[in-house]
């Protein structure tokens, strides 16, 4: 059967340190080119990895499905010129800061025979898919209220404020890049049908927002109303966790540890394993696999395990805090 071919637009450490060495593992599938404007990076990458280095977006197009892995500034003109050539695209998230364009992508991908898919790889995590199940299973008991944060690491991954990194503009801000995984596993595992903004303070420096607090409202699939508050930084140390708040206890999920759970009931708490989810993902760089084996079913007409760019919430939050700290 005739390989995939694949091209990569962006040429960053995602792509180096990630979908590189798994896309040259994945039966099927054969990375071709690679196009980045900046050229000595794209000459520097291309040659590790034995591709063809385009110059420009028009070499590219005689792949069958294209990797976008750009600044989301700048993803608008390969989203319409792709769209029109009727091609497939494995985009990196965020898909866009705007709901209009977020909803004509997804009209796009039900109309058209191309696939459109957006990698959230933590929807592949073990213990999101137990919190799924724990929940609907009242488990402990249904949800009140969540908390969920994120922020510098204590192993010190993340350094604060990078200089150089694109979100420093009024295109992106820490939620656009650490908050966007963060929020979609909430709305993931909830059904988060609907939201309110009831409390957003923030921190900026220049015209870069750094540090921000969300109180949010959530409507979920099942008609419940339930409290949430998101506290995400590039600067102070907060772990990445969430923590359901139930009636009979709390469902704790790690984000460091995606294999495990942690319930608090009765002031003990106590692990649950997850092995019987063996189809999803221990770590991030299995989390990253599934992802393209998912995007290989959708693109081949299956069942999806997850649907990622159903986030339409994820990214009508994100446009309408950002346009409220903007505002502010």
């Amino acid at each position: 059967m005739k390989k995939l071919d694949i091209a990569i637009i962006g040429a960053g450490k995602i792509v180096q340190n990630y979908h590189l060495p798994l896309l040259r593992n994945i039966q099927g599938l054969n990375v071709t080119k690679i196009y980045d404007t900046d050229q000595p990076l794209n000459e520097k990458v291309a040659k590790l990895y034995n591709l063809k280095s385009c110059k420009n977006i028009e070499d590219t197009l005689g792949s069958d499905i294209f990797l976008i892995a750009t600044p989301v500034q700048f993803r608008d003109e390969y989203y319409y010129l792709l769209l029109n050539k009727n091609k497939s695209m494995f985009i990196e998230k965020p898909l866009t800061i705007s709901s209009v364009r977020h909803e004509m992508l997804l009209k796009k991908n039900n109309e058209n025979s191309s696939t459109i898919y957006l990698g959230l790889m933590r929807r592949y995590f073990k213990n999101v898919q137990m919190a799924i199940q724990l929940l609907k299973n009242n488990f402990v008991g249904r949800c009140i209220k969540i908390k969920a944060t994120e922020g510098k690491s204590p192993n010190g991954q993340k350094l604060g404020i990078d200089n150089f990194h694109y979100q420093n503009s009024r295109y992106g801000n820490v939620l656009l890049e650490t908050g966007v995984h963060l929020i979609d596993e909430v709305f993931y595992i909830l059904e988060v049908e609907k939201f309110i903004i009831i409390n957003l303070t923030n921190n900026k420096a220049s015209d870069f927002i750094y540090d921000t607090e969300l109180d949010l409202e959530l409507l979920t699939s099942k008609n419940e109303k339930i409290p949430c508050n998101f506290k995400i930084s590039y600067t102070k140390t907060l772990c990445s966790n969430i923590i359901f708040y139930c009636e009979n206890g709390e469902i704790i999920l790690k984000n460091d540890n995606p294999n495990k759970i942690l319930i608090k009931k009765n002031n003990i708490i106590f692990e649950i394993d997850s092995n019987k989810f063996n189809k999803f993902a221990s770590n991030v760089l299995e989390a990253f696999y599934l992802e393209w084996l998912d995007f290989l079913n959708c693109y081949n007409k299956r069942k999806y395990d997850t649907n990622p760019i159903n986030s339409l919430n994820v990214t009508k939050l994100i446009e309408d805090a950002s346009a409220n700290i903007w505002d502010s």
